[in-house]
């Protein structure tokens, strides 16, 4: 009677341990990407899991358009991969300005 207790026992711990490393943690992933895709706006610019890199210009229902280039895309929301905002695409263009400006900076003390 002993020893099928602690069967039961150990099952439920290897059960629980399989929940809570891999189980959860994809549940939780899952529900991140598909808030990430509900809440797609135009115009920001996109990475789809096929490696494109373009901008939304219309959002249906279970489509969008990526405009990549010259070419327009309708794909799949699914097939959005990660998103880059506005606001963040304009806090890499303000930290890339400040590197330009210190590459400047250095060019013109070479030169003096």
């Amino acid at each position: 009677m002993g020893g099928s207790l602690y069967t039961v026992i150990y099952l439920g711990a290897i059960v629980a341990f399989f929940y809570f490393v891999m189980i959860r943690p994809q549940q939780k992933k899952s529900k991140e990407l598909k808030n990430m895709r509900d809440s797609l706006k135009i115009g920001d610019r996109v990475l789809t899991i096929g490696g494109i890199l373009g901008n939304i210009t219309k959002i249906s229902d279970d489509t969008v358009i990526v405009k990549s280039g010259d070419v327009k895309i309708e794909m799949a929301k699914w097939g959005i991969g990660s998103v880059e905002n506005a606001d963040d695409k304009k806090d890499n263009t303000a930290q890339n300005s400040d590197q330009n400006d210190v590459e400047k900076t250095e060019e013109t003390k070479e030169q003096e």
